[in-house]
């Protein structure tokens, strides 16, 4: 059975609507990671790499979570009400390796609700400006897109 496929005809007026010309401004959606989870970030990245494990095997204690969060809530409500995503810019990776990097944006998930992992596995997308270039082997795909709100 062949499922009908539904094209939008008319204009969406919601902060949360944008078209793929306003995708490519360089301002839609970015937002500097606040100082506080910087610091955070940086500081269980140092007990990490004395440790290292499994990034995903990281998690935060409550109170970082909730130092984190209450950072982090512009942000959260720019996903939740304006373009629903959010592009951090000036996160401070230089020498980082890759999985100090997947451990930052684990910690970030932390910050926000409760991340969890497919198969241990996080992807590396690059917008190259004319593609998107996935890790190969995972086909591109958006999780709960249609969601009123994202999950937590």
């Amino acid at each position: 059975m062949a499922m009908e496929v539904k094209r939008l005809n008319h204009r969406v007026n919601d902060p949360r609507a944008w078209t793929g010309s306003a995708a490519g401004d360089r301002e839609l959606g970015r937002r500097t990671l606040p100082e506080e989870c910087g610091e955070l970030i940086a500081g269980v990245l140092e007990a990490w790499r004395r440790d290292p494990g499994s990034v995903t095997e990281v998690r935060l204690d409550a109170s970082q979570r909730s130092a984190g969060k209450q950072a982090l809530l512009p942000l959260l409500d720019q996903l939740k009400t304006d373009c629903g995503f959010v592009v951090l810019d000036e996160v401070h990776a230089d020498g980082w390796v890759q999985d100090e990097i997947k451990l930052a944006y684990w910690l970030i998930g932390h910050m926000i609700g409760s991340p969890w992992s497919e198969h241990s596995m996080f992807d590396n997308v690059l917008n190259t400006g004319a593609n998107l270039v996935i890790d190969e082997g995972v086909s591109f795909h958006t999780d709960a897109s249609f969601l009123d709100m994202p999950p937590e």
